[in-house]
């Protein structure tokens, strides 16, 4: 079925429309577009300080990129790891950390050698690796492990290494039900 539509007036709600489409004339004159905003003109809640994607990469990658570049400048920061789980996790990989299977001690050295910041022959776990590293960042709670207690229970002495004993007295200095993990 073909539908005609005459030339004459109709009635769209209170305006009349006459004429044809056809008859109508475009202007003259081309209408410009306005230029995209530049850093200068951008609106001020504009992120300028992203840095800007080449032309010639795929829009796939230009995706990723984008989201690891905003992830990267997330204003919020991670979650920071509780004490407790810290060295919780230290203590789980205490043997890692050790040079030998009947040492009992972990020295700083050996925890640098697990954290990647000296060289080493050995290998470690990445979890013990993250948590090496996490310790090694905190040098107050690096402190309070190093000196600890002695086999008399008083305070030990600062000589840059720990044991077991000394963990599990940090350990046991925070409360029982202690925020061990980030909501």
């Amino acid at each position: 079925m073909l539908l005609a539509f005459p030339s004459q007036h109709y009635n769209f709600s209170s305006q009349q429309v006459t004429g044809d489409i056809s008859s109508r004339k475009l202007p003259d004159t081309p209408q410009r577009r306005e230029p995209p905003p530049t850093a200068e003109s951008a609106p001020s809640n504009a992120r300028n300080d992203l840095p800007r994607l080449p032309a010639n990469s795929s829009p796939a990658t230009n995706l990723l990129e984008h989201k690891i570049v905003k992830r990267a400048l997330q204003e919020t920061p991670p979650c920071p790891i509780h004490d407790k789980y810290l060295l919780e996790n230290i203590k789980k990989h205490f043997q890692e950390y050790a040079a030998g299977n009947n040492d009992s001690y972990v020295n700083f050295n050996e925890l640098k050698e697990a954290a990647g910041e000296r060289p080493t022959i050995r290998s470690f776990s990445t979890q013990a690796r993250l948590f090496a590293k996490e310790l090694l960042n905190r040098p107050e709670l690096l402190r309070k492990l190093d000196i600890g207690i002695n086999f008399l229970g008083f305070p030990g002495k600062q000589d840059h290494r720990f044991d077991r004993r000394n963990l599990n007295h940090l350990i046991n200095q925070f409360p029982r039900n202690a925020v061990t993990w980030c909501p």
